[in-house]
Formats: C-alpha cells, sequence, structure tokens
C-alpha cells in the first residue's frame, strides 16, 4: 500500500470522527482491527487494548452526550503503512461544560483498511471535564 493511500485512509477515518459518521469508521476497518487507548484502565473502561468496533462504540457513546464538537486536523505523517494522525477536540457538554484535549492517534493500514489504532491522550483534561460535570 502507497503512502497517499495510507494517507487517505487516515483523511476519511479523521472525516468521519468529525461528521460523526460512524458507518464510515466501522467500514474503514478490518473486521478484526485492534484499538489501543493510553491511560488508567482501571478508571476508564475504554483505554487500554480493545476491539476496534468496542471504541467506536464508546465514542459514539461519550460523543453522544456532548452538545457540540469540534475536532481539529494539526497535521498527518504517513509512511508507508504507517500513519499518525495529530488531533485536537473541542466540545461542550451539559450546562457549557467545556472539554479540550489534543492525542496522536497511530494507524496501521493494510489493502485500505484499518488494522490497528492506538492513541496517545493527556487524561488530565478529561478528568477535569468530569469533575466539572459532576460538581453542577
Amino acid at each position: 500500500m502507497s503512502t497517499e493511500e495510507t494517507r487517505n485512509s487516515v483523511q476519511r477515518w479523521f472525516d468521519a470522527v468529525n461528521s460523526l459518521d460512524y458507518a464510515t469508521l466501522e467500514n474503514i476497518a478490518s473486521p478484526d482491527a485492534m484499538y489501543w487507548t493510553s491511560g488508567p484502565a482501571d478508571k476508564l473502561p475504554f483505554c487500554g487494548t480493545v476491539t476496534y468496533k468496542e471504541r467506536i462504540a464508546a465514542m459514539r457513546a461519550s460523543l453522544g452526550q456532548m452538545c457540540t464538537h469540534k475536532f481539529i486536523n494539526m497535521g498527518i505523517i504517513a509512511e508507508g503503512e504507517s500513519a499518525a494522525l495529530e488531533i485536537g477536540v473541542r466540545a461542550e457538554g451539559e450546562k457549557g461544560k467545556i472539554y479540550e484535549n489534543s492525542a496522536i492517534v497511530r494507524f496501521t493500514v493494510k489493502d485500505g483498511k484499518i488494522m490497528d489504532v492506538r492513541e496517545y491522550m493527556e487524561f488530565t483534561p478529561f478528568f477535569k471535564y468530569l469533575e466539572a460535570s459532576e460538581s453542577t
């Protein structure tokens, strides 16, 4: 698979996340794709290794609680079957609570399908958002 095809697959993934197009998110990945997210798995059930489909379901649930959201593609670096996406997010939850964060997401793409995703994010903003949401 060419570097450009890998870059295009990651761009399609980003566009689907930004538009909450879950059908595309599911179809762009191999049925046996895996998704690993950094963070404390004992505190957040979507951290650690899960199937890609499980992670997309968790994404759907969390984004479904937001009143607004905006993802920012801050750049894609691709080489062969590997790519890294730097992504930013700003979302507004109930009662005007704001969530802002960024992440690096690494992809392995083969034959046009996402095979593996590794997401590295900072969890301090996530926990601050949860604390703010619980205190109101």
